[in-house]
């Protein structure tokens, strides 16, 4: 029978890279803050979290650059972009990471994680597809020339 670990275990395995991929700001914070923050942990997006621990907004590095293209100025609120709090679907640390493939299949490539209410992670698409099929995702991913080998 095939494993698929929970939400949590996934979490725990990428306890290092896990505080380099989420980067939180104030919905106060700058389209400029955010680009700094984002950059500084390399991380692919950033969550807009008020002082209550709810999820104002998910920005995606594409939402910045979309935003820049269309004229939006730096210093302008990075709350005024990016997927509404409202829209954005998360994802318990008690559920499988199987039934995480259903949000991806949607078109969504980051899952807020919650424990208690509270946003205490974020996984990609990749992530949970390495988490599942392992080297023979990682191996097809390299030789469509999707990933540099050794990534």
């Amino acid at each position: 029978m095939y494993y698929a670990p929970i939400v949590k275990e996934l979490l725990e395995k990428k306890t290092g890279e896990l505080a380099r991929q989420l980067a939180k700001v104030d919905p106060s914070a700058t389209i400029r803050q955010g680009i700094e923050i984002a950059k500084s942990l390399g991380a692919g997006s950033i969550l807009v979290i008020d002082d209550s621990d709810k999820l104002v907004r998910l920005v995606t590095n594409s939402n910045l650059r979309d935003a820049w293209l269309e004229g939006s100025n730096l210093d302008d609120p990075i709350a005024s972009i990016g997927i509404p709090g409202d829209k954005i679907r998360t994802v318990d640390v008690s559920r499988n990471t199987y039934e995480c493939l259903a949000f991806f299949a949607r078109n969504y490539g980051h899952l807020p994680v919650t424990e208690e209410g509270k946003i205490v992670g974020l996984l990609t698409k990749g992530d949970v597809l390495f988490s599942l099929f392992g080297d023979g995702f990682r191996q097809s991913m390299t030789m469509e020339g999707r990933m540099p080998p050794g990534e």
